[in-house]
């Protein structure tokens, strides 16, 4: 996928009437609008894509005298027998509602990728906070076993004295 793509980028000035034929514009909106793309963190498919289509968009607008065959463009035959499109005042509106739709919609899904960056920001402060939690709480129980290992050692000697104290009395006795 990502040779396709860098063949199409390879075509610094594609025409107009090109996209609208082949209506390649729409295969890459709809690339944009899966919701996960296989290795898109390594080529960068889905921006790849919206960089396209913001070179096409500008393409098109620039050109909306030209619409594909089909398109709705009104066909009349010129006194020499060569075809003109015409384009209504309404398909030109209609041209730049789309644009703008397109430029909405990607706004949009640049919001939300902003927050699927978010919240995945939060995970792992979350995961950060119980891991420091998690050692915080091995360390107490470090200190813990510390405090009561002198304990252990003072009975300890404590004992080995008053062993000492009996059979020195024993002795005595």
């Amino acid at each position: 996928m990502s040779d396709f793509i860098l063949k199409l980028e390879s075509y610094a000035d594609l025409e107009s009437s090109i996209i609208r034929t082949t209506k390649i514009n729409k295969v890459l909106k709809g690339i944009i609008k899966l919701t996960s793309i296989p290795m898109d963190e390594e080529f960068k498919f889905r921006e790849r894509c919206k960089v396209l289509l913001q070179k096409w968009n500008l393409i098109l607008l620039a050109d909306p005298e030209t619409p594909a065959a089909g398109e709705g463009g009104k066909e009349t035959a010129d006194v020499n027998g060569v075809e003109k499109a015409e384009k209504s005042e309404e398909e030109k509106a209609k041209n730049v509602e789309e644009a703008m739709e397109e430029e909405k919609a990607d706004k949009v899904e640049k919001a939300a990728d902003k927050e699927d960056e978010t919240a995945d920001k939060e995970d792992e402060v979350k995961k950060a906070q119980e891991e420091i939690e998690a050692a915080a709480d091995e360390e107490d129980k470090v200190a813990d076993a510390a405090k009561d290992e002198p304990k252990v050692e003072a009975d300890e000697e404590e004992t080995a004295a008053a062993e000492t104290a009996t059979e020195a009395v024993e002795a005595a006795a």
